[in-house]
């Protein structure tokens, strides 16, 4: 008897070793680690019919919400943003509106709230078409036919050059914006503004962005007009 219980007793030990191991290698409950600043994983973007988007943060410090739409129709959007904290508590509330052409695009830019000490929570982004006010309807075309090319990078100073060419008719105020993309994310933003354009007419345009550009080939760049009469 005395042989048995040490043995009985070094298979109760291996069993309960086994078992501890077993535990240990589950996947554990821990709670994620809490952010401190907003990020895109923040962001709940709600779905808008006949629109793909894009949002995301540039710069650690501006939420740009992209628009591009399928739709036959110029539509008037408007945008709401609501802030919360870890604790599902609004800090604040963004909203704007613009027209959006007909298979055009659009860019809405937020600067991120701050959190005077609270932890982030969700960025929730929602959508709204509202009826084109009659001040844009009526003095607005939308046909307008243009195309353009970009310039590669220069490596040192990062400037943008482009070259818009109007294939339309005489547009007194060309507004537009750019968007550059990578991996389907928004790293730039800016805008084109040209007065008189006339028609076959190819206009340079430069700007400098902020970001530090590698290779041209990384980039999706996306030029287009929001306004022009």
């Amino acid at each position: 008897m005395r042989k048995i219980i040490p043995s009985f007793l070094l298979l109760i030990g291996f069993i309960l070793i086994v078992i501890g191991l077993f535990y240990n290698c589950l996947p554990k409950g821990d709670k994620p680690v809490q952010l401190k600043d907003y990020d895109d994983s923040c962001i709940r973007l709600e779905k808008l019919e006949n629109f793909h988007i894009i949002s995301n943060i540039v710069e650690d410090k501006n939420l740009v919400v992209f628009l591009k739409s399928n739709s036959s129709y110029a539509k008037y959007i408007t945008v709401e943003i609501n802030y919360y904290d870890s604790l599902g508590k609004v800090i604040k509330k963004d909203e704007s509106g613009a027209l959006v052409l007909s298979m055009g695009n659009y860019y809405f830019e937020f600067s991120l709230p701050k959190l005077n000490n609270k932890l982030p929570g969700n960025i929730e982004i929602s959508f709204f078409e509202d009826d084109i006010p009659e001040s844009i309807s009526s003095t607005q075309s939308f046909d307008l036919s243009y195309d353009y090319t970009v310039e590669p990078f220069n490596s040192d100073n990062n400037n943008l050059n482009l070259s818009i060419t109007n294939h339309g008719f005489y547009v007194s105020v060309f507004k537009g914006q750019y968007v550059l993309l990578k991996e389907n994310k928004i790293v730039e933003t800016g805008v084109v503004n040209l007065d008189n354009f006339l028609v076959n007419e190819t206009r340079l345009y430069d700007d400098r962005v902020s970001i530090k550009i590698q290779s041209d080939v990384d980039y999706d760049f996306i030029v287009y007009p929001i306004d022009y009469k």
